[in-house]
């Protein structure tokens, strides 16, 4: 690419075409009589991971048997995802399967590393949605009038930065404590220049 940048891109609904190609191409299909099953270029990686209160399975499988018929430059490779929940307290289960691209080569970037990008670019996004729709209740907000809405979802990001700056891992803990106290709230926006700032702990 021209700016020696590279993309790790999960392909949404409003690309449907590319999404479809992606979603067939990994789609088992059973051979017909007298024919064969063409040659596949898939490779797969698994990991396993046991924390926060459930268990995930996540699995990628690439291919870069796409990249001259996908409408998209500099695809290199595409990719399903299979991730697989079970909470430990209630024993859900929940399934995810999602569709990629990247601009990564297979030499650059094998199915471990493609599941290590694609993990810490969800874990990145969930937390920061997350904390906005849940902690802060954007989920359940009233307004109705789009500038208000992104006027909060400024200040939540604001917060959201500044506890992170603190060291923060609970803001649920400590949106109640400055709701009891909002000097020690203000006192983060006082001190941003300042190290260390408030203790907020984790």
């Amino acid at each position: 690419m021209e700016a020696k940048g590279h993309f790790v891109w999960i392909v949404k609904d409003n690309q449907k075409l590319t999404r479809q190609a992606i979603e067939i191409l990994f789609t088992p299909e059973k051979p017909k009589p007298g024919q064969g099953c063409p040659a596949m270029d898939f490779q797969t990686a698994i990991s396993f991971d046991p924390n926060h209160g459930r268990s995930e399975d996540r699995a990628i499988t690439v291919s870069g048997m796409l990249n001259d018929y996908i409408d998209w430059p500099y695809v290199q490779q595409v990719f399903k995802l299979d991730r697989h929940f079970v909470h430990s307290t209630t024993g859900k289960v929940h399934r995810e399967t999602q569709y990629g691209i990247t601009s990564l080569k297979i030499e650059e970037a094998n199915p471990e590393k493609m599941l290590a990008f694609v993990r810490s670019e969800w874990g990145i996004e969930n937390q920061l949605h997350f904390r906005r729709d849940v902690t802060f209740h954007e989920d359940k907000t009233r307004m109705t009038r789009k500038p208000m809405a992104r006027s909060m979802a400024v200040i939540n990001n604001l917060v959201i930065a500044l506890l992170n700056k603190q060291g923060s891992t609970n803001h649920a803990q400590f949106r109640r404590l400055f709701c009891a106290k909002p000097s020690l709230a203000l006192s983060l926006t006082c001190r941003l220049k300042e190290t260390p700032g408030p203790n907020l702990g984790t």
